[in-house]
């Protein structure tokens, strides 16, 4: 549960075209992930995992979160927690 002074923070975007397809994230705040649509595989605190559409997971304060997308496109959505 999230204090009296804590605040969550929406982000919404599809991740931009590249040849490499990868994106890094690396935040002081802890940040919950939503997947909206395509595949992509993360790399947090060394530990890499596929996700799936539909799916969240958590990245904790001050970690980095690697992430590579293995479709067509993909779109996430994020929450800052402070």
């Amino acid at each position: 549960m999230l204090g009296e002074n804590s605040s969550l923070k929406p982000e919404v975007g599809l991740l931009p075209e590249s040849p490499l397809r990868r994106a890094v994230s690396n935040r002081s705040e802890a940040q919950i992930v939503h997947l909206h649509s395509g595949l992509v595989t993360t790399i947090i605190d060394g530990k890499e995992e596929k996700r799936q559409i539909g799916e969240y997971w958590t990245v904790p304060a001050g970690a980095q979160m690697s992430l590579q997308v293995t479709s067509e496109s993909a779109s996430l959505e994020t929450f800052s927690i402070k």
